[in-house]
């Protein structure tokens, strides 16, 4: 598995997009044991108090951001079906839904740091 940072800074409308991907699109129940905890608890380091305006730093493991991220590009899966599917007035909407999951998606990317084997010289290897 990947090694990357833990900690990233978010905001409260990022957290919002996560909690209702995570609810919407992962499928699995809260209490439901995954190797890097349950979704229960990362729901709790989401609760953390949030203003709207204010970047927080939330620290989450890898398989956490694996979790999020792939409840993310799901959701962004499923409103672009919905746009092919449908010719009703949502594709505006889901547009714009789209467009803020893909943003969310490209900050966490940004503020991952990642981590590599080095040489005892501090060289990266391959």
């Amino acid at each position: 598995m990947p090694k990357y940072n833990e900690v990233f800074k978010l905001n409260g409308d990022d957290i919002g997009l996560i909690e209702n991907a995570l609810r919407t699109q992962v499928g699995i129940p809260a209490q439901a044991h995954l190797p890097g905890g349950s979704l229960e608890q990362l729901h709790g380091k989401l609760q953390t108090p949030c203003a709207k305006d204010r970047d927080e730093s939330f620290k989450f493991n890898t398989r956490d951001i694996d979790l999020i991220e792939h409840a993310l590009r799901e959701e962004v899966s499923v409103l672009a079906r919905i746009n092919l599917s449908t010719e009703s007035g949502e594709h505006q909407e889901n547009n714009e839904k789209i467009r803020e999951l893909e943003e969310l998606l490209g900050k966490l990317s940004n503020q991952k740091v990642w981590y590599g084997q080095v040489h005892h010289t501090g060289v990266p290897l391959g």
